[in-house]
């Protein structure tokens, strides 16, 4: 864990504008994928879902 004694501020975006968030939410989704067989389109649906 870094020293958090020297930051000075904190920015937190988001939409999207300076971190592509959709990618980690899709490389996330991957991993869990890959480790527990995760049915992909089953969980974009739920996400989905719970968007509207």
């Amino acid at each position: 864990m870094p020293d958090l004694g020297d930051v000075r501020a904190l920015s937190f975006d988001c939409y999207g504008t300076l971190l592509d968030w959709r990618r980690g939410v899709r490389e996330a989704a991957a991993e869990v994928r890959s480790r527990v067989g995760a049915d992909f389109e089953r969980l974009k649906r739920e996400r989905e879902h719970f968007d509207a």
